[in-house]
């Protein structure tokens, strides 16, 4: 998350009234742009799907709370599908993030009318020395009773810029008939190394072995490489946003997608940075609006290109920039695809921005 106006509240705040930094922040947190609320519905002839996420805010202007709740629905009522994720974000009396929690649950309606619910549940507590991160600790259990852990280290340079991110994964419990379970011993360490707030290097290491899988252009990943012979490659605008990503398998390309962006500026970038944690670049890049989207295949037997759809999107911003609302819609361009058309609108809600 970017924190351009924080920032620019904080510091002009600090400048002009000469307070105290830390009474300045919470004046610019309260005073900040911030999303409140985020719906998209898509409907066709085939099902309905609404999306809505909720934001909570503290009075000091932390977010404490984030719901998503999605709904997908079709007239038999078999495959019904209500997907919702609750993050939970607790606070010391410093401002620092302590403890984080994330309850995700998927209910299906299966052919026989029964329904089946999947919970998964993660936790995270948070250390700071000096008013920097140095480690978070997580534990996650799926709906299976397979429970891991992961410890992730954070190391600065002089500068006070985050130099290494190590996440070390253990597992904790393992029932002999859960159908989901870890790889081998399911556990492994992986090594970010930063300078000037960029990825320069990234490392796998996972019983016994080592493996650099991305290949990274200022900060940005390039190229990914996956065991089984799949590669993804990357290419990127001028404000860091995926522009084309290609697939190969084997060698050969067999997919690619094609993006275009909007000016308008992306909702989540109105949250607030959690303090004392790290601001680096996103090494997949940074988020964006669409306004275009289009799929397409290679046939492996003759080599011809297949688009296969096309998404179109039509952003309003307010007054700041910021997106406040989209129309579209999602065209699938093969005679034989279902729903042949789908649209698309989007409504955005914020406080102090409009």
């Amino acid at each position: 998350m970017k924190p351009t106006l924080s920032f620019v509240l904080l510091f002009g705040g600090w400048l002009l009234g000469g307070c105290d930094p830390r009474q300045a922040d919470k004046t610019a947190r309260k005073a900040a742009c911030r999303i409140q609320k985020i719906v998209i519905a898509n409907q066709s002839d085939v099902s309905t799907q609404t999306n809505e996420t909720n934001f909570s805010y503290d009075d000091d202007g932390n977010l404490t709370r984030k719901t998503q709740v999605q709904n997908q629905t079709y007239p038999s009522g078999i495959g019904n599908q209500v997907y919702s994720v609750t993050d939970s974000y607790i606070y010391d009396n410093n401002g620092f993030l302590t403890t984080e929690k994330t309850e995700t649950s998927e209910r299906t309606t299966l052919p026989n009318n029964t329904t089946r619910t999947l919970q998964r549940l993660s936790t995270t507590t948070y250390t700071y020395t000096d008013g920097r991160l140095t480690r978070s600790q997580t534990r996650y259990q799926n709906p299976y009773g397979v429970v891991t852990n992961s410890t992730v280290v954070f190391t600065y340079n002089e500068k006070g810029e985050l130099f290494t991110k190590t996440d070390t994964r253990t597992t904790e419990t393992v029932p002999d008939d859960a159908p989901e379970k870890p790889v081998g011993t399911g556990q492994g360490k992986r090594v970010w190394t930063y300078q000037n707030s960029k990825l320069v290097d990234y490392v796998e290491q996972f019983e016994g072995t080592e493996n650099r899988p991305l290949t990274l252009q200022n900060g940005l990943v390039t190229k990914m490489v996956i065991n089984g012979g799949y590669v993804q490659q990357n290419t990127y605008d001028s404000q860091n946003r995926v522009l084309k990503t290609e697939e190969y398998l084997n060698g050969k390309l067999t997919t690619y997608f094609m993006r275009e962006w909007s000016e308008a500026k992306p909702a989540t970038n109105t949250l607030p940075v959690f303090k004392g944690h790290p601001i680096v670049q996103p090494e997949f890049g940074s988020a964006g609006v669409l306004i275009r989207y289009d799929p397409y295949a290679i046939n492996a037997q003759t080599n011809a290109v297949q688009h296969l759809s096309e998404t179109i999107s039509r952003p309003e911003v307010n007054a700041q920039g910021w997106v406040a609302s989209a129309t579209g819609e999602i065209r699938q361009l093969h005679p034989a695809a279902l729903p042949q058309r789908t649209t698309v609108t989007e409504t955005y809600t914020y406080t102090d921005c409009q």
